[in-house]
């Protein structure tokens, strides 16, 4: 599924409905790592400015324990009005995709991220236009991982 999404439309609008906050988008992404790890309920998620990243997750390696994860609240409330919901679980479920994988890859991250939507049937479009705008030259690598993820677990 190599260049997916590379030269697409542009960003469709988002589908009416409920509104959605950051927290919704947090609790998605949170219920669907917590299938995979039950500890994941008791991480903190919180709102702080963060200098040079827009969301982090901290994960203890030597402990093999996530400690938090942090975001950009500015930064997320432009992410929900601009590419919608999705992404913004998409950015959720890519932070929780760290914490599963104890740091783990941006791909694998990615990876967990594109699962995270299609096991609560959201589209994988909105974010991955957000890592097309927000990416470096490593872009279409993450889609595809974004698009592998959505494959595997598509069915759940």
């Amino acid at each position: 599924m190599a260049g997916a999404f590379v030269g697409c439309q542009p960003l469709r609008p988002a589908v009416p409905g409920p509104a959605r906050t950051v927290d919704d988008a947090i609790n998605a992404a949170r219920s669907v790592a917590a299938m995979a790890c039950a500890e994941c309920v008791a991480i903190p998620v919180v709102a702080v400015p963060i200098p040079g990243d827009l969301a982090v997750a901290f994960v203890n390696e030597s402990e093999q324990a996530a400690i938090a994860i942090h975001y950009d609240g500015e930064w997320m409330d432009t992410v929900l009005r601009r590419y919608g919901y999705a992404a913004a679980v998409g950015v959720f479920g890519h932070e929780f995709g760290h914490v599963l994988a104890l740091g783990g890859s941006e791909l694998e991250a990615d990876r967990w991220a594109g699962c995270t939507l299609a096991t609560l049937g959201l589209d994988a479009y909105p974010f991955s236009a957000l890592l097309l705008a927000f990416t470096g030259l490593d872009a279409e690598a993450r889609v595809d991982a974004v698009a592998a993820g959505v494959g595997e677990c598509a069915s759940r």
